[in-house]
Protein backbone atom coordinates (compact mmCIF):
# COMPACT_ATOMS: atom_id res chain seq x y z
CA UNK A 1 0.00 0.00 0.00
CA UNK A 2 1.63 3.22 -1.19
CA UNK A 3 1.00 6.65 0.30
CA UNK A 4 2.07 9.65 -1.80
CA UNK A 5 2.09 13.17 -0.39
CA UNK A 6 2.33 16.26 -2.58
CA UNK A 7 4.64 18.82 -0.97
CA UNK A 8 5.89 22.30 -1.81
CA UNK A 9 8.24 23.14 1.08
CA UNK A 10 11.03 21.69 3.18
CA UNK A 11 8.77 21.60 6.23
CA UNK A 12 6.12 19.67 4.33
CA UNK A 13 8.72 17.24 3.01
CA UNK A 14 10.03 16.55 6.52
CA UNK A 15 6.51 16.06 7.86
CA UNK A 16 5.62 13.69 5.02
CA UNK A 17 8.72 11.60 5.67
CA UNK A 18 8.22 11.55 9.44
CA UNK A 19 4.54 10.65 9.06
CA UNK A 20 5.31 7.57 7.00
CA UNK A 21 4.82 8.56 3.35
CA UNK A 22 6.26 6.18 0.78
CA UNK A 23 6.58 8.79 -1.92
CA UNK A 24 6.44 12.54 -2.41
CA UNK A 25 5.34 14.56 -5.40
CA UNK A 26 7.62 17.58 -5.28
CA UNK A 27 5.88 20.78 -6.41
CA UNK A 28 5.63 24.47 -5.82
CA UNK A 29 2.41 26.48 -5.36
CA UNK A 30 0.06 23.77 -4.18
CA UNK A 31 -2.62 26.48 -3.88
CA UNK A 32 -2.59 26.31 -7.71
CA UNK A 33 -2.69 22.48 -7.64
CA UNK A 34 1.07 22.25 -7.99
CA UNK A 35 3.65 23.77 -10.35
CA UNK A 36 7.24 22.84 -11.14
CA UNK A 37 9.35 23.15 -7.96
CA UNK A 38 12.49 25.18 -7.36
CA UNK A 39 15.79 23.31 -7.41
CA UNK A 40 16.48 24.04 -3.75
CA UNK A 41 13.53 21.90 -2.66
CA UNK A 42 14.46 19.12 -5.10
CA UNK A 43 18.05 19.15 -3.88
CA UNK A 44 16.95 19.01 -0.23
CA UNK A 45 14.58 16.11 -0.86
CA UNK A 46 17.28 14.17 -2.65
CA UNK A 47 19.34 14.07 0.53
CA UNK A 48 16.87 11.44 1.69
CA UNK A 49 17.47 8.21 -0.21
CA UNK A 50 14.72 6.20 1.49
CA UNK A 51 11.63 7.93 0.07
CA UNK A 52 10.55 7.98 -3.58
CA UNK A 53 10.69 11.42 -5.18
CA UNK A 54 8.65 12.40 -8.25
CA UNK A 55 8.98 15.93 -9.62
CA UNK A 56 6.07 17.91 -11.05
CA UNK A 57 6.44 19.34 -14.56
CA UNK A 58 3.96 22.17 -14.89
CA UNK A 59 5.16 25.60 -16.04
CA UNK A 60 2.07 27.57 -14.97
CA UNK A 61 -1.36 27.20 -13.43
CA UNK A 62 -4.59 27.07 -15.39
CA UNK A 63 -5.27 24.65 -18.21
CA UNK A 64 -2.93 21.95 -19.48
CA UNK A 65 -2.77 23.15 -23.09
CA UNK A 66 0.74 24.43 -23.71
CA UNK A 67 2.18 26.55 -26.51
CA UNK A 68 5.61 26.05 -28.07
CA UNK A 69 7.48 28.20 -25.56
CA UNK A 70 5.80 26.48 -22.61
CA UNK A 71 6.70 23.08 -24.03
CA UNK A 72 10.28 24.28 -24.41
CA UNK A 73 10.21 25.39 -20.77
CA UNK A 74 9.01 21.95 -19.67
CA UNK A 75 11.78 20.27 -21.62
CA UNK A 76 14.43 22.53 -20.13
CA UNK A 77 13.06 21.74 -16.67
CA UNK A 78 13.38 18.00 -17.37
CA UNK A 79 17.04 18.46 -18.30
CA UNK A 80 17.69 20.42 -15.09
CA UNK A 81 15.89 17.99 -12.77
CA UNK A 82 17.58 14.96 -14.33
CA UNK A 83 20.83 16.08 -12.72
CA UNK A 84 19.35 15.04 -9.37
CA UNK A 85 18.78 11.48 -8.07
CA UNK A 86 14.99 11.62 -8.29
CA UNK A 87 12.73 8.67 -9.13
CA UNK A 88 10.55 10.14 -11.87
CA UNK A 89 8.41 12.94 -13.22
CA UNK A 90 4.74 13.93 -13.14
CA UNK A 91 3.23 15.59 -16.21
CA UNK A 92 0.05 15.98 -18.22
CA UNK A 93 -1.06 17.83 -21.34
CA UNK A 94 -4.34 18.30 -23.18
CA UNK A 95 -4.89 19.54 -26.73
CA UNK A 96 -7.20 22.45 -27.42
CA UNK A 97 -10.00 20.07 -28.40
CA UNK A 98 -9.94 18.40 -24.99
CA UNK A 99 -8.15 15.19 -25.96
CA UNK A 100 -4.99 14.16 -24.15
CA UNK A 101 -1.94 15.38 -26.07
CA UNK A 102 -0.48 11.93 -26.67
CA UNK A 103 2.29 13.19 -28.95
CA UNK A 104 3.59 15.62 -26.34
CA UNK A 105 3.25 13.02 -23.59
CA UNK A 106 5.29 10.62 -25.69
CA UNK A 107 7.98 13.29 -26.22
CA UNK A 108 8.29 13.92 -22.49
CA UNK A 109 8.35 10.19 -21.73
CA UNK A 110 11.32 9.83 -24.09
CA UNK A 111 13.10 12.93 -22.79
CA UNK A 112 12.64 11.88 -19.17
CA UNK A 113 14.31 8.50 -19.63
CA UNK A 114 15.71 6.71 -17.71
CA UNK A 115 13.26 8.26 -15.25
CA UNK A 116 9.62 7.18 -15.63
CA UNK A 117 6.64 9.46 -16.15
CA UNK A 118 3.36 9.65 -14.24
CA UNK A 119 0.23 11.22 -15.75
CA UNK A 120 -1.44 13.64 -13.32
CA UNK A 121 -5.09 14.72 -13.22
CA UNK A 122 -4.97 16.16 -16.72
CA UNK A 123 -6.37 12.66 -17.21
CA UNK A 124 -9.53 13.74 -15.39
CA UNK A 125 -9.89 17.05 -17.19
CA UNK A 126 -9.47 15.51 -20.63
CA UNK A 127 -12.26 14.38 -22.92
CA UNK A 128 -10.80 10.94 -23.56
CA UNK A 129 -8.39 9.96 -20.78
CA UNK A 130 -10.23 6.78 -19.85
CA UNK A 131 -10.45 5.78 -23.53
CA UNK A 132 -6.71 5.90 -24.33
CA UNK A 133 -5.21 4.07 -21.37
CA UNK A 134 -3.79 1.35 -23.64
CA UNK A 135 -1.84 4.03 -25.51
CA UNK A 136 -0.58 5.52 -22.25
CA UNK A 137 0.66 2.08 -21.22
CA UNK A 138 2.30 1.48 -24.61
CA UNK A 139 4.25 4.75 -24.46
CA UNK A 140 5.64 3.85 -21.02
CA UNK A 141 3.64 5.89 -18.53
CA UNK A 142 3.76 3.97 -15.25
CA UNK A 143 0.97 5.51 -13.18
CA UNK A 144 -2.21 7.55 -13.54
CA UNK A 145 -3.41 9.93 -10.83
CA UNK A 146 -7.18 10.22 -11.01
CA UNK A 147 -10.30 11.21 -9.13
CA UNK A 148 -12.42 9.22 -11.56
CA UNK A 149 -13.12 12.38 -13.60
CA UNK A 150 -15.05 13.88 -10.67
CA UNK A 151 -14.17 16.58 -8.11
CA UNK A 152 -13.12 13.99 -5.51
CA UNK A 153 -12.03 10.37 -5.61
CA UNK A 154 -15.07 9.33 -3.61
CA UNK A 155 -17.38 10.92 -6.16
CA UNK A 156 -15.51 9.23 -8.99
CA UNK A 157 -15.10 5.90 -7.26
CA UNK A 158 -17.09 3.92 -9.85
CA UNK A 159 -14.79 4.92 -12.70
CA UNK A 160 -11.68 4.38 -10.57
CA UNK A 161 -12.93 0.88 -9.78
CA UNK A 162 -13.63 0.18 -13.45
CA UNK A 163 -10.20 1.41 -14.56
CA UNK A 164 -8.47 -0.58 -11.83
CA UNK A 165 -10.30 -3.76 -12.78
CA UNK A 166 -9.49 -3.41 -16.46
CA UNK A 167 -5.97 -1.98 -16.35
CA UNK A 168 -4.64 -2.40 -12.81
CA UNK A 169 -2.38 -5.29 -13.77
CA UNK A 170 -0.72 -3.17 -16.50
CA UNK A 171 -0.41 0.31 -14.95
CA UNK A 172 -0.69 1.73 -11.45
CA UNK A 173 -3.92 3.58 -10.73
CA UNK A 174 -3.65 6.13 -7.91
CA UNK A 175 -6.62 7.85 -6.27
CA UNK A 176 -6.27 11.54 -5.53
CA UNK A 177 -8.39 14.59 -4.60
CA UNK A 178 -10.18 14.63 -1.28
CA UNK A 179 -8.35 11.53 -0.07
CA UNK A 180 -7.66 11.31 3.67
CA UNK A 181 -7.53 8.86 6.55
CA UNK A 182 -11.32 8.97 6.88
CA UNK A 183 -12.06 7.62 3.40
CA UNK A 184 -9.02 5.59 2.35
CA UNK A 185 -10.55 2.34 3.59
CA UNK A 186 -13.79 2.94 1.69
CA UNK A 187 -11.91 3.79 -1.50
CA UNK A 188 -9.78 0.68 -1.14
CA UNK A 189 -12.71 -1.64 -0.43
CA UNK A 190 -14.60 -0.38 -3.49
CA UNK A 191 -11.67 -0.21 -5.92
CA UNK A 192 -8.89 -2.47 -4.58
CA UNK A 193 -6.29 0.10 -5.64
CA UNK A 194 -3.11 0.28 -3.58
CA UNK A 195 -1.89 3.84 -4.38
CA UNK A 196 -3.23 6.91 -2.61
CA UNK A 197 -2.33 10.57 -3.15
CA UNK A 198 -3.05 13.39 -0.72
CA UNK A 199 -1.73 16.77 0.40
CA UNK A 200 -2.59 16.35 4.10
CA UNK A 201 -2.30 20.11 4.37
CA UNK A 202 -3.28 22.44 7.17
CA UNK A 203 -3.18 26.23 7.22
CA UNK A 204 -0.21 27.80 8.94
CA UNK A 205 -0.55 31.29 10.31
CA UNK A 206 1.98 33.88 9.26
CA UNK A 207 4.37 35.08 11.96
CA UNK A 208 4.66 38.57 10.46
CA UNK A 209 3.64 41.34 12.86
CA UNK A 210 4.46 44.30 10.63
CA UNK A 211 1.52 45.71 8.69
CA UNK A 212 2.38 47.46 5.45
CA UNK A 213 0.21 50.14 3.90
CA UNK A 214 0.10 47.81 0.90
CA UNK A 215 -1.64 44.46 1.31
CA UNK A 216 0.60 41.53 0.42
CA UNK A 217 -1.21 39.31 -2.08
CA UNK A 218 -1.53 35.87 -0.56
CA UNK A 219 -3.70 32.78 -0.66
CA UNK A 220 -2.44 31.74 2.74
CA UNK A 221 0.35 29.41 3.79
CA UNK A 222 -0.32 25.70 4.01
CA UNK A 223 1.92 22.90 5.20
CA UNK A 224 1.69 19.13 5.22
CA UNK A 225 0.42 17.90 8.57
CA UNK A 226 2.52 15.18 10.23
CA UNK A 227 -0.59 13.99 12.07
CA UNK A 228 -2.69 13.67 8.90
CA UNK A 229 0.04 11.69 7.16
CA UNK A 230 0.52 9.46 10.18
CA UNK A 231 -3.24 8.78 10.41
CA UNK A 232 -3.39 7.81 6.74
CA UNK A 233 -0.32 5.62 7.13
CA UNK A 234 -1.98 3.83 10.03
CA UNK A 235 -5.09 3.07 7.99
CA UNK A 236 -3.05 1.76 5.06
CA UNK A 237 -0.96 -0.44 7.35
CA UNK A 238 -4.15 -1.88 8.82
CA UNK A 239 -5.51 -2.62 5.33
CA UNK A 240 -2.24 -4.11 4.14
CA UNK A 241 -1.50 -5.96 7.36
Amino acid sequence: MKLEICIDSLESFDNAVAGGADRVEICSALFADGLSPDLGLVSYACNNEKIEKFVMLRPRDGDFTYDEKEVEQVKEAVKAYKKYPIDGFVFGAIKGDGHLDLNLLREIVELAKPYPLVLHRAFDYSKDGDQVIDQLIDMGIIRILTSGKKSTALEGIDLISLIQEEYGDKIEIMAGSGVDACNIREIYEKTKISNFHMSAKVKKESNITYKSDLEIPSKGKYVTSFDKVKEARKVLDQIGG
